[in-house]
């Protein structure tokens, strides 16, 4: 069996209906195997391609389900009023329930921050810290691994030395986002290799970036295919609070990963704070947003080369109206535009269009050309796997959630 690289991360299910002995499950009929898990009322549930109904696979105070890539296991997180302390697997069967990170095995008062699949057996997560001081969880960056089959569990850095942390696209190195504070602390972005005990690699140094809140700024890492080299765009300190004319540049920055020192600026250009540079896969093209200059409501979104050179104006909307895209492939990018749940596909070489007529929520590509999102019903959300060549394909549809609110964990098998 051999899967696409396609896990997607949402969580906890508000206020959900679902009722096994109901006949709520459309069987599929697509050759590609679809895996889903969602929380109802603190309940893990799961729905899979042999299944004609949803199975509870585990009970109580779950708040979050993380599907691993072949979908045979799901790891969750626990906890009192939705708050993640603890981190536990079950199979996709519903056999051999375990927890694999309790409150005995994290440093006091740590919870579970993100979580992510390194394969089918071993999971990497951060931590926070749990306290009601914070209006936003506040990180503490341990760096944990456990394996999801023996249990065993390691903090793999030094406590606090962790950070957000990103797979290359071949497993072979992790790149960890440390983020600093404005005006006090330095951000760290570097590397390690997981199989090797040596310290993290540094592979760039940044102020401390303004977020205007409690939140921390994390630069996003953007992984070249051939995992050579990451690429991530540093805005200025200060660009939260800029306006008008004099908006800061953002630094465009690529550093290979075998010769750190010989990283660069590639180029530079200016972007909303809420709308930085999105990369293509190949990192030959990005996209951004920038306040227009006619009127701070509006925003332009631009497409330009990989080092921010040949922009042109791709479209513009209302601030909140417009959101900032995320590519799907080499050459097209999607992006909610207008309405709620109204999202446009957007080419390099093509006009935009409407993705769908249908008003859709939480869409999460599986994919270069399949995705999976949520349509409202009277009362019910219904989830529907779709494809850019081909008609969509309802799944599943679960009593008494919100679209615009439901939240799960989904992978994609190929038979």
């Amino acid at each position: 069996m051999r899967y696409f690289c396609l896990m997607l991360f949402i969580s906890l299910v508000a206020g959900c209906n679902l009722n096994a002995d109901e006949p709520l499950a459309n069987p599929q009929t697509t050759t590609l195997a679809v895996y889903l898990s969602w929380v109802q009322q603190g309940d893990l549930w799961v729905y899979g391609p042999d299944d004609s109904n949803p199975r509870r696979v585990a009970s109580g105070g779950v708040v979050r389900p993380y599907l691993a890539p072949d979908g045979q296991t799901i790891a969750f997180t626990r906890g009192p009023e939705g708050t993640p302390q603890t981190l536990w697997a079950v199979d996709f069967t519903g056999g051999r329930e375990r927890e694999l990170a309790g409150t005995d095995d994290l440093l006091d008062d740590e919870g579970i921050g993100q979580v992510g699949w390194w394969d089918e057996n071993a999971l990497y997560f951060n931590t926070f810290q749990v306290d009601n001081t914070h209006y936003v969880p506040h990180p503490r960056h341990n760096l944990y691994r456990v394996h999801a089959v023996t249990g065993e569990l390691a903090l793999i850095r030094a406590p606090a030395e962790g950070g957000n942390f990103s797979f290359d696209p071949q497993r072979e190195h992790i790149i960890l986002v440390y983020p600093g504070t404005y005006n006090v602390r330095d951000g760290r972005i570097s590397m390690i290799d997981p199989l090797v005990l040596e310290p993290p690699r540094n592979l760039l140094f940044f102020e401390g970036v303004a977020t205007g809140a409690e939140t921390l700024f994390y630069p996003e890492i953007y992984w070249e295919a051939s995992g050579e080299a990451v690429r991530f765009a540093i805005p200025d300190p200060d660009l939260l609070y800029a306006s008008g004319d004099n908006i800061p540049t953002t630094a465009l920055w690529r550093v290979p990963l075998d010769a750190p020192s010989n990283r660069e600026v590639i180029g530079s250009l200016q972007a909303d704070f809420f709308g930085l540079p999105v990369w293509s896969p190949d990192g030959a093209h990005l996209v951004y947003l920038k306040r227009a200059t006619t009127s701070p409501n509006r925003l332009e979104l631009y497409l330009a080369d990989g080092d921010g050179s040949n922009a042109i104006l791709y479209n513009d909307g209302q601030v909140g109206s417009l959101n900032r895209p995320r590519w799907i492939d080499e050459r097209q990018f999607v992006y909610i535009q207008g309405e709620p749940g109204a999202y446009w596909l957007g080419s390099i070489d093509a006009p935009p269009q409407r993705l769908t007529e249908k008003t859709i929520f939480n869409v999460r590509w599986l994919s270069s050309g399949h995705y999976i999102y949520l349509t409202p019903e009277d009362g019910s959300a219904t989830i529907e796997l779709g494809a850019l060549d081909g008609v969509a394909q309802p799944i599943i549809t679960i009593e008494g959630a919100q679209a615009d609110t439901l939240r799960y964990s989904a992978v994609m098998v190929d038979d």
